[in-house]
Formats: C-alpha cells, structure tokens, sequence
C-alpha cells in the first residue's frame, strides 16, 4: 500500500493518513490536553495531528519508526521529542507522565498497540484512538453484541470507554475501504470486579476460544465438572449460556469458583 501526501509518495506501515482537519480539531478537542500536560502521538504521519497538538502543549513526544517521516516531523516540530521506535516496544511508564496518547492508529497493527498501552495504563490518564471500525466495536460492545468478545471483557475491566466518533474513508489518504471509529480512554481508578487477573482471563479466553459452542462445552475439560455445575448454577446460567452473552461481573465470579483437576482431565 503506498502513502502519498506532501512528503512524497513512498510506501509505508501500512497506515491511512488523516487528512480532514475538522475531525483532527475533533480529536485534539476531545483529549482535553491543558497547557503543560505530557501528550504523545503514536504514528503521527504526515502530522495532521501533530500541529493541533504542538497548539495545545509544548511537552509532545512523538512515536513515529518511519525514518523520513519522523525526519520530516523534526523539520516541522522541531520542539516535540521524537522516538523512532515501534509503539509496542515504547515503555510508556518511564515517561514524564501522566499521560494523554492520541492516536489514529495503523489498522495492522492497533491492537497490538493498544495491548501494550493497557500494559503501561498506571502513567495514562486518557486516551484518544482512532481504529477500524469493526476493531472499535470488539473493544467497546457489551454482552449480547455480536462484537463482543475477549477483547471487549478486557477492555471493561481497565476502562470506561467512550464512542466519539465514527470517520468515513474520505477523511484519509489514501482511502480505506472500511470505516473507523474514535474512542476515548479514561482508566479506572480499581477494577469493577474482585477477581484475581490471571485466573480472569484466562478463563475469559477459554470461553471464547470457540463462539459457536456454548459456555459451558468451552469450559468443559478445563475446569472441574462438579465446579463447573455448582458455579453455573449459581451464576444462573443455562446450559445453552454462551460467552458473548456473559457480563464481567458473571466472569470474575466464575473465576472465583471454577477449578481445575488435579489429575487427568475430566472428559
């Protein structure tokens, strides 16, 4: 896929360039930066954004691995730091924070990212994102959405998330041939559930590992027959519950009372 624009046309990682100003004041209006606070861009580009964002605050960093993008940055906003690394591989926490990522995000590689950004979210206090659509809504749906998924568990338990906007492919360049959406990060403070986190998702993976099967034949042979009865029926799960039909809540407290064998895996 080639990148065009006013630095030539060369091809890149895979990223469509934002181009439409009114949805790049959007996104900079809605990351609510104040003077002074630390704003990175992950993937800047062309810097559609970046101007907008250098307004707003002289402390910018700046993640682009492109070496004549993040060149040609420097020659524009020659005041932001620039680190020509790939994002998945920044270490986010032992930046001067709190804070604010804004991003439109490459779609190859958006939720690696944005794994690795829940990784460091002790140091954000907000995000602004922008991904594919159909990625938007994996993350953000809720139970009984036919995107809901692992990744939608996931995201609830580390964030309140916000659909800001959804961006037609004429806003890039060049166009994709999918929509994208914008969301808003906020971290919470304590996770909304009890549980203990590895033994959470863990089993929130089985359970979706496949989505045609029902909650239970998911689980079955990973966990104890007996406790699987005693949970689900506490839970008030039928034996037709499937995973997409699951909250969080009714996850932590599986969690909490599956168990595994000890011996042999029951079939």
């Amino acid at each position: 896929m080639k990148k065009t624009g006013k630095w030539g046309n060369k091809p890149k990682l895979g990223q469509h360039f934002l181009a439409d100003h009114s949805i790049c004041a959007r996104i900079v209006e809605a990351a609510e930066i104040r003077p002074g606070d630390h704003v990175v861009e992950i993937g800047p580009g062309m810097g559609a954004l970046t101007g907008l964002l250098a307004s707003a605050t002289p402390r910018l960093t700046l993640v682009e691995p492109d070496r004549e993008l993040s060149f040609q940055l420097m020659l524009h906003h020659g005041g932001a730091t620039m680190l020509r690394e790939k994002a998945e591989e920044v270490d986010f926490t032992a930046m001067d924070g709190p804070l604010i990522v804004v991003s439109n995000l490459p779609y190859y590689a958006s939720v690696f990212i944005y794994k690795h950004l829940i990784a460091h979210k002790r140091n954000i206090t907000r995000m602004v994102l922008m991904f594919q659509k159909e990625v938007a809504r994996r993350i953000a749906s809720g139970p009984g959405h036919r995107s809901y998924g692992s990744l939608s568990v996931l995201s609830s338990y580390h964030w309140a998330i916000e659909e800001l906007m959804i961006v037609k492919p004429g806003a890039f360049r060049p166009q994709p041939k999918v929509d994208s959406a914008v969301l808003r990060f906020t971290p919470l403070t304590h996770p909304p559930v009890a549980a203990d986190e590895t033994a959470l998702f863990a089993l929130v993976k089985t359970a979706f590992a496949q989505k045609r099967r029902t909650l239970r034949n998911n689980l079955k042979g990973v966990y104890t027959n007996d406790s699987m009865e005693e949970a689900m029926t506490a839970a008030k799960l039928g034996p037709n519950a499937r995973a997409e039909e699951t909250p969080l809540a009714v996850f932590a407290f599986l969690a909490e009372h599956l168990k595994k064998p000890d011996g042999p895996v029951e079939k």
